[in-house]
């Protein structure tokens, strides 16, 4: 694939996000921007950041739009866990 067509593959998937997100409230789509961007967010992130406090909320509604996110879990230094959330990318090269 040309770097034409891979720019133009990843601009497709990211307005068929931004149509699915039609739907959602400020705070999903403040969520969903973020990740656009190939960015991940975690609970604490989305607190200190945007002041969004429910984060499993917004991933919740984002995926109810249709929308593919991925979660890992991860510790932290208490051992803590928290989940780090990141958009599933629909471009695929062969």
């Amino acid at each position: 694939m040309t770097n034409d067509l891979i720019a133009h593959c990843a601009a497709l998937s990211l307005s068929e996000h931004r149509r699915a997100a039609l739907s959602l409230s400020d705070d999903p789509l403040t969520i969903l921007g973020h990740m656009e961007k190939g960015k991940t967010i975690t609970p604490v992130e989305a607190l200190i950041v945007y002041g969004i406090g429910r984060l499993s909320d917004c991933i919740l509604k984002i995926r109810n739009a249709g929308m593919t996110v991925n979660m890992v879990m991860c510790k932290d230094e208490r051992g803590r866990k928290y989940g780090k959330y990141s958009l599933a990318s629909r471009l695929t090269i062969s």
